[in-house]
């Protein structure tokens, strides 16, 4: 996808928050051993790389996260988390708030929770 061709980041996105700035990537918390759940997003108004770059460093900012994945051309994400700390409800409500903050409309269903085997968390 081209960004000169999504008109979600080049007509929406003015100010401190355009999409020409890239965002820095941020680390998700360090977090305590204990059980783990792979949630599968679709996401929805990313028009760049710093767009999927927004949606990954607002879902890492999250507490309880330990890692997440945001795939621009397949409008996809997945995140490995603490069910105990956080839940498929605050993640959605992060992207959206994340496109609020950056004048985008980033929307996200969720497609599939499970619990993370040793093999997702070995991706980090």
């Amino acid at each position: 996808m081209k960004h000169e061709n999504t008109p979600n980041c080049n007509e929406r996105s003015r100010g401190t928050h355009d999409c020409h700035e890239a965002p820095v990537a941020v680390e998700a918390a360090p977090q305590a051993g204990g059980a783990q759940a792979l949630l599968s997003l679709e996401v929805s108004g990313m028009g760049c790389p710093a767009c999927a770059a927004r949606v990954r460093n607002a879902l890492v900012a999250v507490r309880g996260v330990i890692c997440a994945y945001v795939r621009l051309e397949a409008g996809r994400g997945s995140v490995i988390y603490d069910p105990r700390r956080a839940y498929p409800l605050r993640l959605l409500e992060a992207i959206e708030r994340e496109g609020r903050r950056s004048r985008h409309a980033y929307r996200a269903a969720v497609t599939g929770v499970r619990p993370a085997g040793l093999r997702a968390a070995r991706r980090r």
